[in-house]
């Protein structure tokens, strides 16, 4: 089951942590996914489904959660977190990549929503060595 998720960006700043019930350890021992310079993300497939899970506001009752996520870049390095036990959900708009991820939790991540920018904007001045 997919425990937490954060993404770091190419401005140095680091989102925030989605779930984190279960998680161990330092964030050294955690999985990355880490790009190269112009590099982008422009495949995502979700994992969800109902799982047992400790919920509060649902005692007895199954919770949707997203139990995987995995990621496919242009330079197709390619990485899955969690697992595929669930309904799967893609997303990869064609000549779009990932821009920024938002989501909910409690202690286990319940969305996520992902904003895709467009590789070439008409009248842009964005080069391929620019940091977003």
């Amino acid at each position: 089951m997919l425990l937490s998720l954060t993404f770091g960006y190419s401005n140095d700043r680091i989102g925030r942590e989605y779930g984190g019930v279960g998680r161990r350890g330092s964030w050294e021992d955690l999985i990355p996914l880490e790009l190269t310079p112009g590099e982008r993300i422009d495949h995502i497939t979700i994992y969800e489904g109902y799982r047992n899970i400790t919920n509060p506001y649902r005692e007895g009752k199954l919770t949707y959660i997203i139990v995987g996520i995995y990621l496919k870049t242009d330079r197709n390095q390619q990485t899955l977190f969690g697992s595929t036990n669930g309904i799967q959900k893609e997303e990869s708009p064609n000549n779009y990549f990932l821009a920024y991820v938002q989501g909910q939790d409690g202690g286990h991540i319940d969305s996520l929503r992902f904003t895709w920018y467009k590789y070439c904007l008409k009248n842009s001045t964005i080069s391929e060595n620019d940091n977003f």
